[in-house]
């Protein structure tokens, strides 16, 4: 109903894309699993993050910025945007994950990372390090110590510390 698209790739961080995991955490009596929350970027998309709340990279800069968790925030810092040199449809978000809300069902608390497309049909996959698949495992979930690298674009995402509500990347 609000034009979101259904991921076409297992993403456990996202409603639109696996509703059903971790149930057991969160379910009501009527109305059974209850799902988790979207993505940064559907959130973003849909209008529900303020410019304010969104930090946009710019090519060749460095920055350390604190993220709050995407559910129940305390103030501003809800998503990182980092453009992919060369690409007008792609670039990455970043976003601090917890159990809040209803997010209490997610696999784990960490940043997870989506490469967004605009110009495909699911625009946001998850990047998954170890590629196996499992988007509730810890190849999906970058923790304090852990960098993310995309070399050929010369991007990298490291995480640094872990606050009471989000991360500091």
């Amino acid at each position: 109903s609000f034009g979101l698209p259904h991921q076409l790739l297992q993403n456990s961080w996202d409603v639109m894309s696996e509703g059903y995991d971790y149930c057991h955490l969160a379910t009501h009596p009527i109305y059974g699993c209850l799902g988790q929350h979207t993505v940064a970027y559907h959130k973003d998309r849909l209008g529900w993050i303020a410019p304010a709340q969104k930090y946009v990279a710019t090519l060749g800069s460095q920055a350390r910025i604190v993220l709050q968790q995407l559910a129940l925030p305390n103030g501003a810092g809800l998503m990182a945007q980092i453009p992919i040199p060369r690409s007008t449809t792609r670039f990455y978000t970043v976003e601090a994950r917890r159990f809040a809300s209803y997010d209490v069902k997610l696999p784990g608390q960490a940043v997870i990372i989506h490469e967004i497309d605009t110009s495909r049909g699911d625009w946001a996959r998850l990047i998954d390090a170890d590629g196996n698949g499992n988007s509730g495992d810890a190849g999906a979930m970058w923790i304090v110590g852990e960098t993310f690298s995309d070399d050929a674009n010369g991007i990298s995402v490291s995480i640094d510390a872990e606050t009471a509500t989000g991360f500091l990347v």
